[in-house]
């Protein structure tokens, strides 16, 4: 009886077929490398973007996760050159989700927990970070989840609108009434907010 390696036995199985599974390999090394690479490049991009669409910080980094493993299991349909996008829009979608989920559960959004704290912040400038991100997040929650997405993925994550359009599968004009709709509530709502202060 003789031993075999598993490289044998597949070439006991298909020995014409020996290229098929070099390139099966290759193949695989590929798109590891991609996949490694996209989340070198965006994982900040999609941290802030399901933190900035209402994620509690106790679930943004299943959120974020969940978003890289959509992006494993669809890794042949990313363009080159469309990977923000991409993953822009699957953000969002796992974002709405998570938030749903947990407005189910009737858990209260912790919008004042740090998100990265920053240790060269003195306790007046931490103090002064955590209220500008209070401050953000309602000026955010005001908009509904569609006005929402494209402010986000425009104004923070600076996405172009056709970027936009296509990673929502929507209309360029659409995409554009949305940024400008999300503007308009952004700064009304930022204007009462002020005034309430005075």
């Amino acid at each position: 009886m003789s031993a075999h390696t598993p490289g044998s036995a597949l070439r006991q199985l298909a020995p014409e077929d020996d290229g098929a599974i070099s390139a099966a390999t290759s193949a695989g090394d590929t798109d590891s490398r991609r996949l490694r690479a996209l989340m070198a490049n965006y994982h900040s991009m999609v941290w802030r973007t399901v933190r900035n669409f209402g994620v509690a910080e106790a679930d943004v980094d299943d959120a974020v996760q969940q978003v890289f493993i959509v992006a494993a299991n669809k890794l042949g349909l990313i363009k080159d050159g469309c990977e923000r996008s991409f993953l822009a829009a699957v953000a969002v979608r796992v974002a709405s989700r998570a938030r749903r989920t947990r407005n189910r559960r009737r858990e209260e959004v912790d919008v004042e927990a740090p998100d990265h704290p920053d240790t060269c912040l003195g306790p007046v400038e931490e103090l002064d970070r955590v209220e500008a991100r209070r401050v953000f997040m309602t000026l955010l929650d005001a908009m509904s989840p569609d006005l929402r997405s494209a402010f986000v993925m425009y104004e923070v994550e600076e996405l172009t609108l056709a970027e936009i359009a296509t990673a929502l599968e929507l209309p360029l004009g659409t995409v554009a009434s949305r940024v400008r709709r999300a503007r308009q509530v952004f700064v009304t709502r930022a204007r009462k907010l002020d005034g309430g202060r005075r």
